[in-house]
């Protein structure tokens, strides 16, 4: 696939997402002219697995998150790639796959005033638990108030042996 038809896979992709025709235009101007490496091809290059991704649009350009099994390897190849890479340190919770668990978690950061600036979640296959990736200002006292609560943490070895 070419450019081009990247370009017109995000905006078909917006418009039957229903957002505003800006949203797709804005995100298409991030892909370069150029014919080159995808952040998929680049991580598969580097035998790198994605365990979970976020997309999100701000007003002026898009913000892909990743978990992926090898951050290294990961960042190095991104980087190769003409990719500007950051990486933000998380807190990952293991939330029992049923009804409320997912809100105990919300309401005990709450509680202790614990701003979530963002999150997300993937369904693990043989634990019967979902992963939430919570980004806080306080790693450390999250995690604490957290533990302290009885939730399980889940660590980078418990993604990457996934």
């Amino acid at each position: 696939f070419g450019t081009l038809q990247a370009k017109n896979a995000v905006r078909d992709a917006a418009r039957v997402l229903d957002y505003p025709y800006g949203v797709g235009d804005r995100i298409t101007k991030l892909i370069g002219d150029e014919l080159g490496i995808t952040i998929t091809d680049a991580l598969a290059a580097a035998n790198v697995d994605i365990r979970a991704m976020s997309v999100a649009d701000t007003q002026d350009f898009g913000i892909l998150r990743l978990i992926v099994t090898d951050i290294d390897k990961a960042k190095a190849s991104l980087e190769q790639s003409n990719c500007f890479v950051s990486i933000t340190n998380v807190v990952g919770v293991a939330v029992k796959d049923e009804p409320g668990a997912l809100a105990k978690v919300i309401r005990i950061l709450t509680d202790n005033q614990i701003n979530i600036d963002y999150m997300y979640a993937f369904i693990t296959v043989s634990k019967q638990y979902a992963y939430v990736v919570l980004r806080v200002e306080d790693n450390a006292l999250a995690e604490k108030i957290l533990t302290d609560n009885g939730i399980e943490l889940v660590t980078e070895s418990d993604i990457t042996s996934m």
